[in-house]
């Protein structure tokens, strides 16, 4: 697959009661506004969740008002512009082909086709099982779209959520395979729905692209081309979604087309929204520190028509962006710290302490990747953390063992299975609240602690302390007030070589509270464990995000200074914030660098060189700023 740079989604679910649906539609003028934009890869529906088709089926189901090939004049005006165009086909939806084949759909536990944890007016009421005829009727149709449209690039396959499904074709599935769980079979049928379809395209198409959406990345593998964050941190994702997922995506595709989708609204379904030029510079910004391209999600307005301040808007954002591009690459960002988590689940739970992890480690400005056991090994890491949720598996511990770096880690598990490692035993979980001690008073660790015994050749810092009492309800009245009592005989963080355990679960009281202390006992872990990092730096606000890339005897710096803020029930970007007297600082080898350069402009900074440093003072900046460092 080309790597396309700027890429356009259309979203298109149309309901049957829009009878006047694409009646001013011209596809040689929409080709024009997707030019201008600079887009060159475009995704634009052929089937969507309600189960209709944009295109002159023989097999699917029309959508009653339209009169025209709408995706075949959208294909025809992307190829004479050069613009690649991908067919969006929402696999797990189909509301026309529910009612019309009630057998096809997927089946709770109950017994009914309605899931009832789904609000009544959402799509995803009803499902579609990949284990019924369904997935032959879905093929034939993608099958269909490539043989008359011949220069579609590829699929874009949504929603696919293969829940536990009793229907009579997964109950003869199980008992042909001998699987006894629903929820096994799910995630085999996902595997193989995906690497069928794949198989497939790649077919009847070669070189076309699929990708799978919905599905988890690990599921999918290989089958997707490229990889596709969805995310719209105003509707439900949250502004702690991206940052997870860019740290982990180019660890997983490194080098490969990866998208950063955003949407003009504020939620999908919102016709009438449009985020302010910040917002989305916000997004792409950040998404292409770490290698991932901009694309935005908008709807296609019923009849047709140009949603003009759409296009206005992704022409500047783009063009902004665009400014930029000769400090992009698509080389893997440079990282000596991993984040290691158990499995992709992870990600995707706001309540683990890997948020928490991330955006501290963001605040930091610590240059950091995050990783699976089963990604690739730590030998390029200075430093591995360990948060304290997860679970040891013997993948991970070999690793560790052969490991030459620093290891951070906390919680039960790494305490009572890498003792070893850490030069500690587990005596068992401290009084609640835990405190520990600090100069000047005793800090609160908002959530649980171990108690440690110190092994030979190991150091003990600090000191765990006790409540005077815990919360509870004694003597007929409630137990609220739980001050800080004496230091306990326990340590608050034990070290062997490099490696660091701190006792108290560091990660889930910064999610719990945020707190500034904690933040400021990983950095002195952090400090001890790489005492000369590749990054240094004074005067960046802790909201300033930072990531650094390398490649062909060129290193860049990059910074993002937009701070989302809190309005009502969600949070949003207005506008980016100034960033004045900033001081940057590059781990170089000495008298190799000819030259700094900063951007956009690449304008020529003064540096010093000194202990293996390249310094240079940042001009005052909005939003964005980005720096190269030329070496000899």
């Amino acid at each position: 697959m080309a790597k396309p740079r700027y890429a356009f989604f259309c979203d298109n679910h149309t309901q049957a009661e829009v009878r006047d649906f694409a009646c001013n539609f011209d596809g040689e003028k929409y080709g024009d506004q997707l030019a201008r934009c600079g887009v060159d890869f475009f995704t634009f529906p052929a089937r969507c969740n309600r189960g209709f088709a944009y295109y002159d089926t023989d097999i699917g189901t029309r959508h009653p008002a339209l009169k025209r090939d709408l995706f075949g004049e959208l294909a025809a005006a992307c190829e004479k512009r050069n613009i690649a165009m991908a067919a969006y086909f929402n696999g797990g939806i189909s509301g026309v082909e529910a009612v019309q084949h009630p057998e096809w759909a997927l089946v709770n536990p109950e017994g009914g086709v309605m899931l009832g944890t789904v609000r009544r007016e959402s799509p995803f009421i009803i499902r579609m099982c990949f284990n019924s005829p369904y997935r032959r009727h879905l093929h034939a149709m993608i099958a269909e779209v490539i043989e008359k449209y011949p220069h579609i690039s590829g699929f874009f396959i949504d929603c696919l959520h293969q829940a536990p499904c009793l229907c009579p074709y997964c109950q003869a599935e199980r008992a042909r395979r001998g699987i006894g769980s629903p929820e096994e079979l799910a995630k085999i049928t996902l595997r193989e729905f995906c690497a069928e379809t794949a198989a497939l395209v790649k077919n009847l198409r070669p070189g076309a692209n699929c990708f799978f959406n919905s599905v988890s990345f690990s599921s999918a593998g290989e089958n997707n081309s490229f990889l596709d964050c969805e995310c719209l941190p105003t509707g439900g994702w949250g502004y702690e979604f991206l940052p997870v997922r860019a740290h982990w995506l180019p660890e997983l595709r490194p080098g490969g087309p990866v998208f950063n989708m955003t949407g003009r609204f504020y939620t999908w379904g919102d016709f009438g929204g449009l985020r302010p030029d910040a917002a989305l510079e916000y997004d792409f910004f950040y998404g292409l520190m770490f290698g991932m391209r901009p694309e935005t999600g908008t709807h296609f307005s019923p009849r047709g028509e140009l949603d003009m301040p759409v296009f206005d808007t992704v022409a500047r954002v783009y063009g902004k962006l665009r400014e930029f591009e000769s400090f992009f690459t698509s080389a893997p960002r440079h990282t000596e710290v991993a984040l290691v988590l158990g499995s992709e689940e992870e990600l995707n739970d706001p309540e683990v302490p890997l948020r928490a992890a991330v955006r501290a480690l963001e605040e930091l400005h610590v240059p950091f990747s995050i990783i699976t056991d089963e990604a690739r090994s730590l030998d390029s890491f200075e430093v591995a953390i360990l948060p304290e949720n997860r679970e040891i598996s013997p993948v991970l511990r070999r690793k560790l063992e052969g490991f030459g770096g620093a290891v951070i880690g906390c919680g039960r598990a790494a305490a009572e299975e890498l003792g070893d490692l850490f030069g500690i035993e587990c005596a068992g979980a401290a009084p609640e609240p835990v405190y520990y001690d600090a100069p000047g008073m005793a800090r609160a660790a908002y959530a649980g602690a171990e108690k440690l015994k110190i092994l030979h050749g190991a150091e003990g810092r600090g000191a765990l302390v006790a409540p005077y009492c815990s919360k509870g309800f004694e003597n007929g009245m409630a137990v609220y007030y739980t001050p800080p009592d004496k230091a306990l005989p326990f340590p608050l963080t034990v070290r062997k070589g490099r490696n660091i355990f701190c006792a108290a679960h560091l990660f889930s009281g910064l999610l719990v509270r945020g707190a500034v202390h904690l933040r400021t006992l990983l950095e002195s872990m952090l400090a001890e464990a790489l005492p000369r990092p590749r990054f240094r730096s004074r005067g960046l606000y802790s909201f300033t995000r930072i990531a650094l890339a390398e490649e062909k005897g060129r290193q860049f710096i990059y910074l993002l200074n937009y701070l989302p803020e809190a309005r009502g029930k969600t949070f949003a970007v207005e506008e980016g914030i100034d960033l004045l007297g900033a001081r940057v600082s590059l781990r170089v080898e000495e008298g190799t660098v000819e030259k700094v350069l900063w951007g956009p402009e690449r304008r020529e900074l003064p540096f010093t060189l000194s202990a293996g440093y390249c310094t240079a003072d940042l001009p005052p900046f909005r939003g964005f700023g980005a720096l190269e460092v030329r070496l000899s």
